[in-house]
């Protein structure tokens, strides 16, 4: 709830700001990967899969968890219980705080296609 207050409230006060949408070759994405880890180092991974693309180029990934690198069997899907804010870990409460502020201060877009 209060994250959409904060949400909301943040395109209000900063409505001049807007996204820029472009394309992102495999370099620039490679630099906002790690500006992200950079920013969030306890709740980022960044790691490249062993195939590459039909480019011949190394496929980047990031991770963001509260365990980056860690495989967490049988966590259930937030969305599908959602969890109260006041029983919140104090882990899950930097992950929320540094995803907002990357996505509401910094405005990193992600095009999912």
């Amino acid at each position: 709830m209060w994250f959409n207050v904060l949400l909301l409230l943040s395109f209000i006060i900063f409505p001049s700001l807007q996204f820029e949408f472009r394309h992102h070759d495999n370099n620039d994405m490679v630099q906002v990967f790690e500006d992200v880890n950079t920013k969030c180092p306890n709740i980022t991974r960044i790691y490249t899969l062993s195939e590459t693309s039909v480019n011949g180029l190394p496929l980047y990934l990031i991770e963001f968890s509260t365990r980056p690198g860690q495989h967490e069997i049988s966590r259930k899907d937030a969305r599908s219980s959602p969890i109260k804010l006041e029983k919140r870990s104090a882990a899950e409460y930097s992950y929320l705080s540094c995803i907002f502020s990357l996505f509401i201060f910094d405005m990193i877009a992600i095009s999912l296609r």
